[in-house]
């Protein structure tokens, strides 16, 4: 089970660094997608493809840290409420075929952290 737990907890550190938008933003200087003429872009994609693309590297740079920062707050707290509800007498969570009723080491959200810092898995002794 730990092993299992740890695997989940890693692929939310994985999740965390991989914004879209983001990377949206350091290949063609806004977050809006770039689907050729599949669908004409909605009036608040324009106006968002427009306003940053006004913007020179360095905002383009701190708006695309805002945005990573988000993702990771956001999965922070889906992990922090998934806690919440996999506690006792509540519905289960599964990961590769593991309960996960709780973290074995601190809380889901404070080892997310803890990984997303690049610290290491307390020794299992």
């Amino acid at each position: 089970m730990l092993e299992s737990y740890k695997k989940w907890i890693d692929t939310w550190v994985d999740l965390s660094r991989e914004s879209v938008s983001a990377s949206r933003i350091r290949e063609h200087g806004h977050p809006i997608r770039m689907n050729g003429n599949a669908a004409a872009l909605s009036s608040s994609e324009q106006h968002i493809q427009a306003v940053c693309l006004t913007m020179n590297a360095e905002q383009r740079n701190v708006l695309e840290l805002l945005l990573e920062q988000e993702r990771s707050s956001a999965i922070h707290d889906v992990l922090a409420e998934l806690e919440h509800q996999a506690g006792e007498d509540k519905p289960a969570l599964y990961f590769s075929g593991c309960r996960l009723g709780g973290s074995p080491y601190a809380s889901f959200h404070f080892d997310f952290v803890s990984r997303q810092e690049g610290d290491e898995w307390p020794d299992e002794d």
